[in-house]
């Protein structure tokens, strides 16, 4: 160190007889080719010798890509001795000679604050060499009160020069955003010479490096009470040389650091920081930090749980601090937002490892949120089975032809299911067919149905966006209808369904969204025969495959999410029962049907989760202990109403047992046909 400081002293002994040298030739230090406009933005585009600015200047600067702006010895390149409200640097200004700046803010015998508010280089500004060039200069007289200022300095480019930057005495910077390069060959990447008299005078507010900053003696080097509230490091600050990548004097201090940088390369200092904060990617990738020769002051440790990653609990982060002793630190265990951790120096050597207890939810709290979500979901299932079913889809048809051949139906419908709490539903739909019949015994149809509005177990909600749609097939062996019957029929409904896991103990609420879809497709033969003039019977019989398919989907807005896989119910089903039509007189007639459905195929997928934060988790039946209802029997009764021969009102009720938690379902609809 008091290597460092005799080599600084000297430093600024140069600096003090390059500012008589400049005296001496300011003729040729501000011989300067660039024009600039004053009053207005100035793009220079063609490389030209320096320029300086002694009037105010509220506008920008450029220098455009490919343009070299450049002087010569004893000068600097670009001189600010008053306001500029943005100087743009994407070409490159080079300083070639020794003692030579690419920028310079003056401030030399000033009381007033002189101003750049914005700096962005994108292109190089500074020159390699290790006889004092600089790549910025700040200076201001210890013995006024001025200061020179930086507002934000954003470098995506290089800054480069024996030292890169220097700021002396009430020099500021606001903000700077490094995510290129910062140089320095022989000297630091950054000095800040403060006041050796007035403590608190010159600083850096924000330092955020996501690029290099780099120096041979130190990468920043912070003197007489100069500082950093805020350095926030997520990329590399190194010294080439034997020093600290930080070196700050007993006067100088860091209130905030953020650190990123570890690995083989921990980022070293020699003094402690107010409050030290480590970033953590995953478990090879964390901040370190390295603490050289530390006797005095005491560090805050805490994570940043903004930065770092999220699930990096139960966890331990090797060597995080090194160099320390539990003198110098405030506190060994705390709390950061979720995460309570612990520092341990299992082996006493002032080497710290960081460990993390684990936050995530248990796995047997985790499997009952998704246990009781089930139900819910069965309940979805459950519905979308019911739209598969025989009675129901049975009911989409219209019979009533005119001349035309033209049939169309409206329903209003409402359905209600009984199961237990968690797995009732109900919901009102609208419906509208259109039949077609291409002769005496050949007829199709198409139909329609919305949702208007569902009420569902909690944990569940589906977007009425997409309607059910399907269409029949229909062939009568005689105009009356008597004989045989061949029914074909196929429908397709999809809909955006909402799922909320319920917090239960430590295991979080967890909401995502994802689709469901319903395909069906059903063969029916039947025989209609009459008993008497008023009353006829028809047998029937059928099979029915239908798929049922909830996507995959991922929880969002929950620290510990989990991944559900795809859930899907496919059936093969075995329909058989009888239909009978009572004709009460010309204008009502009665409608009944006994059904029985079997299965010989049902094939539900269980409920799989996955977590990168909660191990253990096991799947989870859909019906829940529920069973499954293989076998289900159905009844259904209709009044109708002849308005004419060809237009009729229907009154249906029908009673459907449902697959999932012994649940059964009882449907209304009124419906119009008329034929035209």
């Amino acid at each position: 160190m008091t290597k460092l400081i005799k080599g600084f002293v000297l430093q600024k002994i140069s600096f003090l007889l390059l500012f008589f040298l400049f005296v001496l030739t300011s003729q040729k230090a501000l011989a300067a080719d660039c024009s600039v406009n004053s009053g207005s933005d100035t793009n220079i585009s063609a490389d030209c010798d320096g320029f300086d600015l002694n009037s105010s200047n509220s506008n920008t600067i450029t220098i455009d890509l490919g343009v070299t702006v450049s002087d010569g010895m004893y000068s600097n390149v670009i001189f600010l001795a008053e306001d500029l409200f943005k100087l743009d640097i994407k070409g490159v200004v080079e300083p070639t000679d020794m003692f030579a700046y690419g920028l310079y803010l003056n401030q030399r015998d000033k009381n007033n604050t002189l101003t750049l508010t914005t700096l962005d280089i994108s292109g190089t500004l500074g020159s390699s060499g290790s006889d004092g060039r600089m790549g910025i200069l700040m200076y201001n007289d210890a013995t006024r009160n001025g200061n020179t200022v930086i507002g934000t300095l954003n470098n995506t480019g290089t800054i480069i020069g024996s030292t890169a930057m220097s700021l002396y005495s009430r020099s500021i910077i606001t903000t700077l955003n490094n995510s290129g390069s910062i140089t320095g060959g022989s000297g630091t990447g950054i000095i800040h010479i403060g006041n050796s008299t007035q403590a608190d005078n010159g600083y850096f507010g924000t330092i955020n490096n996501s690029g290099t900053i780099q120096g041979a003696a130190a990468a920043i080097l912070l003197y007489n009470h100069a500082y950093i509230t805020n350095l926030i490091n997520t990329g590399t600050i190194s010294t080439s040389g034997v020093g600290s990548d930080i070196d700050l004097s007993d006067s100088s201090y860091i209130t905030n650091l953020y650190n990123d940088q570890g690995g083989t390369d921990a980022l070293t200092i020699n003094k402690v920081p107010t409050n030290y904060y480590v970033i953590i990617n995953d478990g090879a990738d964390y901040g370190k930090v390295k603490f050289n020769s530390v006797s005095s002051g005491t560090m805050n440790f805490n994570i940043d749980t903004t930065r770092s990653a999220s699930g990096i609990d139960g966890a331990t982060y090797s060597s995080v601090i090194e160099g320390l002793t539990s003198a110098r630190l405030s506190a060994t265990s705390g709390t950061s937002g979720i995460y309570t951790w612990t520092l341990s120096d299992s082996d006493n050597n002032n080497t710290w490892d960081l460990v993390i207890d684990s936050n995530a939810p248990s796995a047997s709290n985790t499997i009952t949120t998704v246990s009781n979500l089930t139900y819910a979901t069965s309940a979805v299932f459950n519905s979308f089975s019911y739209i598969s079913s025989y009675l129901n889809l049975s009911s989409y048809d219209c019979g009533l032809f005119d001349q035309q051949g033209m049939c169309g139906a409206l329903f209003s419908r409402l359905v209600d299911s009984n199961g237990n709490n968690d797995t009732d539903f109900d919901y009102t739909a609208g419906q509208m067919v259109n039949g077609f019949k291409f002769n005496d015994n050949f007829r199709v149809a198409a139909f329609i149905d919305q949702m208007a509005n569902n009420s569902l177990p909690s944990g569940v909600q589906l977007k009425n966006d997409s309607p059910l749609v399907g269409a029949s097939t229909v062939w009568n062996q005689n105009k009356s209808k008597l004989g045989f019957e061949a029914k074909i029929m196929a429908a397709h409904q999809s809909k955006e369904i909402t799922t909320t896991r319920i917090a239960v103990g430590d295991a979080e609420a967890g909401v995502g969204k994802t689709d469901i879809e319903m395909k069906a497709y059903m063969a029916e033969l039947s025989y209609q025969y009459t008993v008497n003039d008023s009353f006829a019977l028809r047998p029937f019989s059928g099979f029915r495959y239908s798929s049922i398919k909830q996507d995959a989907y991922s929880e969002y807005g929950v620290d510990n999410p989990l991944t559900f896989g795809a859930v899907s119910n496919e059936t093969n089903t075995f329909i058989f029962g009888v239909q009978g039509k009572y004709i009460m007189n010309n204008k009502f007639m009665l409608t009944g049907s006994l059904g029985l459905e079997h299965d010989i195929k049902n094939s539900t997928s269980d409920v799989n989760t996955s977590s990168s934060t909660i191990s253990g988790l096991t799947a989870v039946k859909l019906h829940n202990g529920g069973g499954v209802d293989k076998t289900r029997g159905s009844f259904g009764a209709t009044l109708s109403y002849f308005i004419t021969e060809k237009a009729k009102l229907d009154f249906h009720t029908n009673f459907q047992e449902l697959t999932y938690h012994d649940s059964d379902l009882e449907n209304f609809y009124i419906s119009y046909a008329v034929g035209f």
